[in-house]
């Protein structure tokens, strides 16, 4: 669903990746579960906080609680940050700034099976 927000483009490379797979705990067994994380990187948009703002809105209207945050990062110019985090749904953390834009999406932890 960020893909579909205006403001940077996705190589079909960064979009279709697959996600990476590693244990986590699941019912106290530290090796009882399973989490997928995801990164793509795409091109940085012209206004990097007007982005952010887009996403906040497309996450939310998905009924996802969001926070953002902003941080100058030197070279990197303000670094502006949407995360989602919602109990049994993926973590969707959403970067931009005046380089490039960043989408990491971590799973929650199943049951292994």
């Amino acid at each position: 669903m960020v893909f579909s927000v205006p403001g940077s483009t996705w190589s079909s490379a960064n979009s279709n990746s697959e996600p990476a797979n590693a244990e986590c705990t699941h019912d106290g067994d530290p090796h009882g579960g399973h989490q997928w994380h995801w990164n793509a990187a795409g091109s940085a948009p012209a206004d990097p906080k007007a982005y952010i703002d887009s996403v906040v809105k497309t996450l939310q209207d998905d009924a996802r609680t969001v926070t953002i945050t902003s941080a100058k990062a030197g070279a990197y110019g303000t670094l502006h940050q949407a995360t989602a985090e919602d109990d049994g749904r993926p973590t969707i953390a959403v970067t931009a700034n005046p380089r490039t834009t960043t989408v990491t999406v971590d799973s929650p932890c199943l049951p292994a099976s």
